[in-house]
This record gives C-alpha cells, sequence and structure tokens, in this order.
C-alpha cells in the first residue's frame, strides 16, 4: 500500500519535471539569444 502511494508521487513528479524542464530550457535559449543579437 505504501509503495504504491510511493509510486503514485515519483511518477507526479516525474511528470511535474517533464512539464517544467521545457520551459526552463526555452527561456535559457531565448536568454542566449538575446545575448547573441545584443553583441554583434
Amino acid at each position: 500500500m505504501r509503495r504504491a502511494i510511493f509510486l503514485a508521487e515519483l511518477a507526479e513528479a516525474r511528470e511535474l519535471r517533464k512539464r517544467v524542464a521545457p520551459r526552463r530550457a526555452r527561456a535559457q535559449e531565448l536568454h542566449a539569444r538575446l545575448l547573441r543579437t545584443f553583441r554583434y
């Protein structure tokens, strides 16, 4: 019973991370692009 709860929470955390990661990567890419455009 406790293991099922643990696995559910683990899956939920993984989903959250998967949802948040692309946004962070996109923001980083945007920032790099901005720096690049301002440099040249």
